[in-house]
């Protein structure tokens, strides 16, 4: 029993090591870059990332929608984590999302990325200028509205605290989410397809500016501040060397 309080100690260390590295992030420029001469920019200082893009006015060549720029949790700053499935997380931030103009679409937000057999599919959980929504969507994520279940609005320049939780329910064996916005959260709501996952997640956020052709004013800013990520792994880590030392006492009684 010495033994097995040990290896539970041992790997509450372990855990807490691994998600106090998570305190960087990757900035992927031009995920999508349709208009290339754009002038866009990104100030990292963690726990803050700002991402800008101005100019953005389009090219003439197809595809000519938006532009992207994202970023994901990192351990070292150059490489994207993946988080194992089984590993349950907190992420929130500040976000404030500025159009100019409001029209066409500005929108930011969460971005994560699970894996799949053909590689990734991802969910967003954001705010946008022109429609004024706090809504998620993309399969496998579960959609849920703010606006329509809280009465929610965005408008640009304002700042919104949104927070995703992860988890796998024990009570079913499903991976669920739960979307948090200024004070109001969701239903714990399953992922859809579930039985394709490839065993890891890797929250992060975006900004997208689309494209005004012929608008050489037109441009979006998103700042991300006090980034926080909770490291719930620890938390169940500490459960387990409960009850294991509970185990303990009883068959010293």
């Amino acid at each position: 029993m010495k033994r097995l309080l040990l290896v539970a100690a041992l790997s509450l260390g372990l855990a807490t090591w691994s998600w106090a590295q998570l305190n960087n992030a990757v900035i992927l420029d031009r995920v999508f870059n349709d208009d290339p001469d754009s002038v866009s920019s990104h100030i990292k200082a963690w726990p803050a990332i700002l991402l800008t893009d101005n100019k953005v006015d389009g090219d003439g060549v197809s595809p000519d929608f938006a532009n992207r720029h994202a970023w994901f949790l990192s351990s070292d700053g150059v490489s994207a984590a993946q988080i194992p499935l089984d590993q349950p997380w907190i992420v929130s931030f500040d976000l404030t999302l500025i159009g100019s103009p409001v029209s066409p679409r500005k929108e930011a937000g969460f971005l994560v990325r699970i894996g799949m057999p053909w590689g990734y599919s991802e969910g967003q959980f954001i705010v946008n200028t022109d429609g004024h929504e706090v809504v998620a969507f993309g399969w496998p994520f579960p959609f849920y509205s703010f606006n329509a279940n809280h009465g929610l609005s965005y408008n640009s320049g304002d700042t919104i605290h949104l927070g995703m939780t992860f988890f796998k329910d024990s009570s079913d064996g499903l991976y669920k989410v739960i979307y948090h916005a200024n004070g109001y959260s969701s239903p714990a709501l399953a992922l859809d397809s579930q039985g394709l996952f490839t065993g890891w997640i890797t929250p992060g956020g975006y900004l997208q500016v689309v494209i005004d052709a012929g608008n050489p004013s037109n441009a979006g800013a998103a700042l991300f501040n006090n980034i926080t990520v909770v490291p719930e792994p620890a938390s169940i880590a500490v459960l387990g060397l409960g009850v294991a030392a509970l185990a303990l006492r009883r068959r010293r009684g």
